[in-house]
C-alpha cells in the first residue's frame, strides 16, 4: 500500500506515501491507492480513476478514458456509457469523456495539472474540461454554446436553436391538415363511398398506424435496452407519425433542434393548433360549397366531429409518451443530483424542472386522462344508438352515431 517513491533510508513518516499506479484493468479498476494523510489509511483507487503517482490526494485523481468526475471533492467516477443509448454507447463515451490526445496518446484529463494545492486546483479545475471539444455538462452529454444536439451528436448551429422556429414548424402542419379537411368536406359524398367500400382496408391501416406509433416510441420507453444504431436511426423519421415535427425537422434544420422542454411545449400545443385548422376548413367548406339541405349541413357537422376525434386518437400515443418523459430521471454514479434523461442539463425536481412537472401534470389531466374520459362520456351518452338490435332497421340516429363515433368502437365489434 505504501512506498517512499524511491527514497532510500527514509527516516520520516511523511516519506511513507500511498502507492499509486498508472495500470488499471479493462473494467476501470486500479491496483493503486491514494490519501493516507492526517492519520488516515490509504484508500483504494476508485473504479474509473487514475492514481498516477505515489502520495496522490483526492484532488489529484483524474478520470480514465470514458469516465467523468463531477468535482475535485468527489471520489465517484461515472461511466459515461451509462448516459448514452444503443450498442455504440461505450464507443461514444470513450470519444467524449477524457478522450486520448491523438498526438500524445495520453488521456486529456491526465494532462491537466491537478498536482497543485487543493484551493488552487479547485479554482482552475472544471468538469467540462474532461469533455471532448463542443461537449460539456454531466457525462459530457450537453453541447457548448453555439452547438445543438442532433441525436447523440453536437453540431454547430449559428445563432443556436430557437423556440420560435420550433413553433413555426408545428404551426406549419396546420396547412396540410386544413387542405385535407377541406377536400374531405367538399367531396364528402365521394369520400364516404370510398370509406364504405374500403372499410376493411382502412381498419388494417389503423392497426398499422398504431403499430408504427408504438414502434417509434420503443427507443424512448425502453431506453435501457442497447438497441442497434441502425434501429435507432430507423426510428427517428417514424416520430413524425406522432406529429413530432420538431424532432423530425431538428435532424436537418439546426435552428429547430431545441431542448426537450421546448419540444414538450410545442408538442402539447399541437392538438389545439390542428383543431383550429380543421374548424377553419369547416367554415371554408361552407363558403366554397354551401350545404343545400339541413341533412347535408348536419352531416357536415358530423364529419367535423369525426375528423377531430380521428386527430385526437392519432395524436394520443405521442402526447402520452412526451408527458411521461418529463418524469423520467436518472441517477449517475458520482453525481449528486437526479437529471432528466431526455435533457441532462435539467436537474430534476428543482426550479425549471419543477415548473415543467406542473405543466406535465396539467397535460396528463387534459390529454392522458381527459381524452379517454371524454370518449367514455361520449359513448355513454350515445349508447342507445351504438348498435342495432337484431331484426330492427337502423334509424338515421343510428347511422349518424356510427358515422361520428364509429372510429372509437367499430374496430372492436365482434
Amino acid at each position: 500500500m505504501r512506498g517512499t517513491r524511491g527514497i532510500k533510508a527514509a527516516n520520516s513518516e511523511d516519506a511513507c506515501l500511498c502507492k499509486g499506479s498508472t495500470v488499471y484493468n479493462q473494467d476501470g479498476a486500479s491496483d493503486g491507492y491514494y490519501g493516507g494523510y492526517d492519520g488516515e489509511e490509504c484508500q483504494p483507487c476508485p473504479k474509473g480513476a487514475t492514481c498516477a503517482f505515489d502520495g496522490a490526494k483526492l484532488q489529484n485523481l483524474t478520470a480514465q478514458v470514458g469516465y467523468w468526475r463531477a468535482s475535485l471533492n468527489s471520489n465517484g467516477f461515472s461511466d459515461c456509457s451509462k448516459g448514452y443509448q444503443g450498442l455504440n454507447a461505450e464507443q461514444l463515451s470513450k470519444q467524449r469523456c477524457c478522450p486520448l490526445d491523438p498526438i500524445t496518446n495520453i488521456n486529456v484529463c491526465q494532462q491537466q495539472p491537478n498536482k497543485s494545492h487543493h484551493n488552487d486546483a479547485e479554482s482552475t479545475w472544471s468538469s467540462d474540461r474532461q469533455c471532448l471539444e463542443n461537449y460539456r455538462g454531466v457525462l459530457c452529454l450537453e453541447c457548448v454554446e453555439g452547438y445543438v444536439r442532433v441525436g447523440d451528436d453536437c453540431e454547430e448551429c449559428e445563432g443556436g436553436a430557437k423556440l420560435g422556429m420550433a413553433f413555426l414548424a408545428g404551426a406549419g402542419t396546420i396547412v396540410p391538415v386544413f387542405f385535407f379537411a377541406l377536400i374531405t368536406l367538399i367531396c364528402e359524398g365521394k369520400t364516404n363511398k370510398a370509406a364504405e367500400a374500403g372499410n376493411k382496408v382502412f381498419g388494417q391501416i389503423k392497426i398499422m398506424i398504431a403499430f408504427v406509433q408504438i414502434l417509434s416510441s420503443m427507443n424512448t420507453t425502453y431506453n435501457g435496452i442497447p438497441w442497434p444504431l441502425a434501429f435507432t436511426t430507423f426510428l427517428v423519421p417514424l416520430g413524425a407519425i406522432n406529429f413530432d415535427v420538431v424532432g423530425l425537422f431538428g435532424t436537418s434544420v439546426c435552428s429547430m433542434a431545441v431542448p426537450f422542454a421546448s419540444k414538450f411545449l410545442v408538442h402539447m400545443s399541437m392538438p389545439p393548433m390542428l383543431a383550429v385548422g380543421i374548424v377553419v376548413a369547416y367554415f371554408a367548406s361552407n363558403v366554397v360549397k354551401s350545404p343545400k339541405t339541413k341533412h347535408i349541413k348536419a352531416h357536415r357537422r358530423a364529419h367535423i366531429i369525426k375528423l377531430l376525434l380521428g386527430l385526437v386518437l392519432f395524436m394520443y400515443p405521442g402526447l402520452c409518451t412526451r408527458c411521461f418523459q418529463m418524469f423520467k430521471c436518472s441517477k449517475f454514479h458520482g453525481v449528486e443530483e437526479l437529471v432528466l434523461e431526455a435533457d441532462p442539463s435539467m436537474i430534476c425536481y428543482q426550479s425549471e424542472h419543477a415548473t415543467y412537472i406542473t405543466l406535465a401534470l396539467v397535460f396528463i389531466g387534459v390529454y392522458v386522462i381527459g381524452i379517454p374520459m371524454g370518449m367514455l362520456m361520449t359513448l355513454w351518452r350515445n349508447r342507445k344508438y351504438l348498435y342495432v338490435e337484431e331484426g330492427q332497421e337502423p334509424t338515421e340516429k343510428h347511422k349518424d352515431a356510427a358515422f361520428e363515433y364509429g372510429g372509437m368502437y367499430m374496430q372492436c365489434k365482434c
